[in-house]
């Protein structure tokens, strides 16, 4: 490729992740305007595969080279506040599956973590790792909408995952992290597609074989990243 089109092409890579900043505008649009909230996390899901796909693209593309100008990891980060905290977090605390004051104080502590979170130098790891819990409010919000375990529950499940923000658990990149990485693929890639499914056509009422299924990968995902914790500390102790 031509080093002109190589500008495009890393240019193009940087267009691509923004896209996230319209799908995002977009989903609350849906949700605050027209009341669908189907559509607006349909939405949201959208921006996570674009954040799933877009390193790959950026490293690929060699935007770093090409591209220099434009800080792709702050845009990055930018559309992965608004789309895994800021949103989720409105969403908790509008649709009404907590009451309204237990809902706003954990919304507001929602948007501070992420925020604090976002803005360490040290959330991710040089062997790819995130180091307290990822931010995943995205997903912890649709599950407790379609749960609708009461107010207590939810605000308890919040204000947990909340404190696990500090706490400096290595939690795996399914995708990037290289230990566990294939039993992390076979896992998470057909939960993945399911969820899509489940989202897009069962909204209103996913099946309880999915909701089985969505617990095992949960398990799994917490305890992968605790056995390769415990594993990292033995090896700095040595």
């Amino acid at each position: 490729m031509s080093k002109t089109g190589s500008k495009i092409a890393a240019n193009g890579v940087h267009l691509f992740t923004g896209s996230g900043l319209v799908l995002a505008i977009i989903a609350m649009y849906n949700y605050a305007d027209k009341n669908n909230l189907h559509i607006a996390c349909i939405l949201l899901l959208l921006t996570t595969i674009i954040d799933a796909a877009d390193g790959t693209l950026a490293r690929k593309f060699r935007v770093k080279e090409f591209a220099p100008n434009v800080d792709g990891a702050l845009l990055d980060n930018i559309i992965d506040f608004l789309t895994y905290a800021f949103i989720p977090a409105y969403f908790i605390m509008s649709t009404g599956i907590m009451d309204k004051m237990p809902a706003i104080i954990a919304s507001s502590i929602i948007v501070l973590v992420s925020g604090y979170q976002f803005c360490q130098t040290n959330a991710k790891t040089d062997d790819h790792y995130f180091v307290g819990f990822p931010s995943y409010w995205n997903i912890t919000f649709i599950f407790l909408y379609w749960l609708q375990l009461g107010s207590l529950i939810s605000f308890l499940i919040i204000i947990l995952l909340a404190v696990s923000v500090f706490i400096p658990v290595r939690y795996i990149y399914p995708s990037r992290t290289k230990p566990l990485m294939i039993p992390s693929l076979i896992i998470t890639i057909p939960w993945g597609l399911v969820f899509l499914y489940t989202l897009i056509f069962e909204f209103s009422q996913p099946s309880k074989w999915f909701m089985y299924y969505s617990l095992f990968t949960i398990v799994y995902y917490y305890a992968a990243s605790l056995y390769l914790n415990f594993k990292y500390k033995l090896m700095r102790q040595k």
